[in-house]
């Protein structure tokens, strides 16, 4: 999904086969972009009987292209395009499917994914790797630093969900490095996602229940993950030269996925996660469970929350109005109606009050203090309203209300999956150290005027 991918060969409308044109397709990030000797046809303005009316500068734009490679893979292109006019043409779909070749009205949908995700690995905390043991008797002929080293893989975890889905995690190798006489050779585990819907999903179905993993495991190890690949699978799709194989035929899913950055090159140890696999409180199934639920009654809270998470770079003002509504809409989607924003905060505070008391404590306020900071602040950015402006809070006490914030959207999170506000206040003191860092960044803003000036 990050890497960038080539293929040559050539293209057409699944509807005119008989109409091939050579190009090039380039698949950066999950953004394709079809360069073409030619082109399908110009956008058509009018036509009758006799004359057809086209426009010079705009393209046809198709929403289906298929192609063959030279190393003979088939490829769909799919989506609206956008096309760019010129001996050599340029078109863009949003969608790239390598390994079918859709007809013209064959509906595109997948019974099963397997999605692999930066952090999955050590999260799922299983090696098919034993530790290397030393060789003894061969140390005895003079040969140091000689060891047994195996690798088995580990068995799939099995994870039913509700809804007649199923999901688990599985764990593949690769390696290299095989000849004749090998020196050296290489053997890497990698770990995955595997949902098997009841229905057959569309590209954005598939789209949204890869979020919804991607959000998961960005709340589990805490800190943003990568999606590396995204495999689909129709129960149909088969080689029906082989009768032995048994198995659907894999198909690679492209698409821009936003904010899908390089997976982080430092090792995020068992310990300096949130939760791990082994830590789910209630097993992995009942937490899978909630998660999926948890997504169709705050869908809006994941949106705000994650849209924070995964764009890094936000200034400080939006950051802190996205965690402001993600706290009202998420006491809103619990069911409570008519409530002031004061009393909306409040209630929240309640939810846990271990966690709650050491989140304001960090500020040097009281619950009541907190309440009408928030209020105040979250009201003057929304509106700049000038009558909030004197009490509203600004640059590193902005961030120490943003950061209290985001501790609670999480501890809320949190306790939806079924952990103890024990368990939460665990997370928070050594795995994630948010209590510190409220505490650091109040010390910075100690010195610093923390009111926005009237206007």
């Amino acid at each position: 999904m990050i890497e960038a991918r080539e293929f040559e060969g050539y293209w057409w409308r699944p509807e005119d086969e008989a109409k091939k044109l050579c190009g090039r397709l380039l698949v950066t990030r999950g953004e394709a972009e079809l360069r073409l000797l030619g082109n399908f046809g110009y956008e058509l303005i009018s036509e009758s009987a006799t004359q057809k009316v086209v426009n010079p500068v705009r393209l046809d734009e198709p929403r289906r292209l298929v192609g063959e490679s030279a190393a003979r893979e088939k490829i769909t292109l799919e989506g609206q395009s956008i096309g760019g006019p010129g001996d050599v043409s340029a078109y863009s779909f949003p969608w790239t499917l390598v390994g079918k070749a859709f007809g013209a009205d064959e509906v595109i949908a997948f019974d099963e994914i397997i999605v692999r995700l930066s952090d999955l690995d050590t999260w799922a905390g299983s090696s098919g790797f034993t530790i290397p043991q030393f060789d003894l008797d061969a140390s005895s002929g003079g040969f140091w630093h000689m060891y047994d080293i195996r690798f088995s893989r580990p068995e799939s975890i099995e994870i039913s969900l509700d809804g007649g889905e199923r999901a688990s995690i599985e764990f593949g190798a690769s390696h290299s490095g095989w000849t004749k006489v090998p020196t050296s050779v290489t053997v890497t585990q990698d770990t995955a996602f595997r949902l098997r819907f009841a229905e057959p999903h569309t590209l954005h179905e598939v789209a949204r229940r890869v979020g919804q993993l991607r959000h998961f495991l960005c709340l589990a190890v805490g800190r943003p993950v990568s999606v590396l690949s995204v495999t689909g699978y129709q129960d149909d799709h088969r080689d029906h030269r082989d009768e032995r194989s048994g198995d659907p035929l894999p198909i690679e899913l492209f698409w821009g996925i936003p904010h899908n950055q390089d997976p982080p090159t430092e090792k995020r140890h068992p310990p300096m996660m949130p939760f791990t696999l082994e830590r789910a409180p209630n097993g992995i199934d009942a937490v899978m469970k909630t998660w999926f639920a948890m997504r169709d009654r705050y869908g809006p809270v994941f949106n705000l929350y994650f849209g924070v998470r995964y764009h890094p770079d936000l200034f400080l003002d939006l950051r802190f109005l996205a965690y402001a509504q993600a706290i009202e809409t998420f006491h809103r989607r619990q069911g409570s109606r008519g409530c002031t924003l004061e009393q909306r905060i409040r209630s929240i505070l309640d939810e846990c009050a271990t966690i709650s008391e050491r989140v304001v404590k960090g500020s040097g306020q009281t619950r009541e203090d907190f309440a009408t900071t928030f209020r105040d602040t979250r009201d003057y950015y929304t509106h700049y309203n000038p009558r909030r402006g004197s009490k509203a809070v600004r640059g590193v006490a902005l961030l120490v209300l943003t950061l209290q914030l985001q501790t609670l959207i999480e501890a809320l999170f949190f306790r939806e999956l079924g952990f103890s506000c024990e368990e939460i206040d665990a997370i928070f003191t050594v795995p994630t150290p948010r209590y510190r860092e409220i505490e650091n960044a109040q010390a910075q803003a100690s010195d610093e005027d923390a009111t926005v000036p009237l206007e």
